[in-house]
């Protein structure tokens, strides 16, 4: 199964997830691109924010995460596949969404 595979069902999953609470839990569903810079989802809940990266195989950069930080700093950053954030966890709810 290529890496490429493996980003795009994470990314349908995340969606899957996130689009139903969208009505219950009053969170709203962005994405950001700056120029080259993109996060692949932006989560927001009143005036707090949480980039959400989605990485598949190693983590090789996390550079787009922190140029998301320098505009919003007070959001919170998810590597969604790093050490600090694994899929399963993520799944699971054993990461929260916002600070």
């Amino acid at each position: 199964m290529s890496a490429d595979f493996n980003f795009s069902v994470v990314t349908m999953v995340l969606t899957m997830i996130f689009l139903p609470k969208v009505g219950l839990i009053q969170i709203e569903v962005y994405w950001w691109r700056e120029r080259n810079n993109a996060v692949d989802f932006v989560v927001a809940k009143g005036n707090q924010f949480t980039a959400i990266e989605v990485k598949s195989g190693r983590v090789k950069s996390v550079g787009d995460s922190l140029i998301f930080k320098q505009h919003y700093p007070s959001a919170l950053s998810l590597i969604i596949g790093s050490v600090n954030c694994d899929l399963e966890d993520f799944l699971l709810g054993k990461k929260s969404l916002f600070l």
